[in-house]
């Protein structure tokens, strides 16, 4: 019977930030991006640095490093981008290819596809945990799109505004629909001093949907290895 097949490879923006945080609650601390040039084909390079990096082990061999006080490694990508993840510990060859670019989520939030991940301490909670923002180019960009907008005449009605909101390709974690709160409170200022009705913050999206994180790939292997699992990343959760 064929070792079931490393995956990596999402199928989603949703997909990538969910396994992200996975590997992030599970001590992967420590990460590179690394961004595949159009001329390569995206799935050689995994192999090839799944293969450098002895990232496929089996659970037993996983287990083995891990008592051995090595670093436990992950590598996942969606389209060109890819980050590796790892738990503190030592990994002789990607620390000497990468010593110098490695950062601490921790310290420094990782930043992909629009989001920004970083673990820190939550006051309210009074524990340690994931946080997905926007990030500050993203979150820029969604406000003054917005702002500009309500105050043309042809969004004048604000159910036509509210749809576009309802619109947006974004997952709603909770500091996400924070700053989404933020953007239509400046929206509803910019409306008032036009006399255009506001509109209702229950137009905002305020949940993530589950999904399936990988992709499905017929290389041999049975159909219940294919199978991917399915992740609840609802806003409370993280």
């Amino acid at each position: 019977m064929n070792r079931k097949q490393y995956r990596c490879e999402a199928r989603s923006v949703a997909g990538f930030v969910a396994q992200i945080v996975r590997y992030v609650a599970s001590g992967h601390y420590f990460y590179v991006r690394v961004l595949i040039p159009e001329h390569k084909e995206p799935r050689l390079v995994d192999e090839k640095l799944l293969r450098l990096y002895d990232i496929a082990r089996p659970a037993w061999r996983r287990e083995r490093r891990r008592l051995k006080r090595s670093a436990g490694i992950h590598y996942l990508r969606y389209d060109r981008l890819a980050v590796i993840m790892l738990t503190k510990g030592r990994h002789d060859q990607f620390y000497q290819d990468h010593g110098r670019s490695v950062a601490d989520i921790r310290r420094q939030a990782l930043k992909v596809l629009g989001y920004s991940i970083r673990l820190s301490y939550s006051t309210a909670e009074q524990r340690t945990k994931v946080f997905i923002r926007l990030d500050e180019d993203r979150y820029r960009e969604l406000k003054n799109h917005f702002i500009t907008m309500s105050a043309w005449e042809s969004f004048r009605d604000p159910l036509r505004l509210e749809r576009e909101f309802r619109r947006l390709p974004v997952l709603a974690y909770d500091p996400v629909f924070d700053q989404l709160v933020a953007i239509a409170r400046q929206v509803n200022r910019t409306r008032r001093r036009r006399g255009f009705a506001p509109i209702r913050l229950r137009c905002l999206p305020c949940k993530v949907q589950p999904t399936k994180v990988f992709t499905e790939q017929a290389d041999g292997l049975s159909k219940a290895n294919l199978r991917s699992p399915v992740i609840s990343t609802g806003a409370s959760s993280q």
